[in-house]
């Protein structure tokens, strides 16, 4: 079986996974192209992102699951500490165990999570500490 039918095959699988074990919050699908998927994530409560809905673009190569997804947000946001997608999962820590679903689920919970347990110096620290004072809800 050639890598393409390979690729090709677990996205299919993947697909069905997203079907029958969908996560709130968390939705792909695929293009008219099988190597190309929109996903979209929405924003969790209590957070600036409440009611946002974050759409991503996913990108497969035909060495998929053996090589990561190039993945980006299209849809702009502002994120004290976000400029691009960077994971670990989709560069060094990558492994072809990863799926869409378990994609998304960690970039949904990495994004997210870091409006919380940020330490470190924000890239824009006045606009990151309207966030916290919750002046983003005005």
């Amino acid at each position: 079986m050639s890598t393409q039918n390979t690729a090709c095959k677990r996205l299919q699988i993947d697909l069905k996974r997203m079907l029958t074990e969908q996560i709130p919050g968390i939705y792909a699908f695929p293009t008219s192209d099988i190597y190309v998927w929109r996903g979209v994530i929405f924003g969790p409560a209590d957070t600036p992102f409440e009611d946002g809905e974050f759409k991503l673009r996913m990108e497969f190569c035909a060495q998929y699951p053996f090589k990561a997804s190039k993945v980006y947000f299209t849809t702009p946001i502002f994120h004290p500490n976000i400029q691009t997608i960077c994971l670990d999962i989709l560069s060094n820590r990558w492994s072809s165990t990863y799926d869409v679903l378990g994609i998304l689920t960690s970039i949904s919970v990495s994004s997210f999570l870091l409006f919380y347990l940020s330490k470190a110096p924000p890239a824009d620290g006045k606009e990151a500490g309207k966030l916290l004072d919750g002046e983003w809800k005005k």
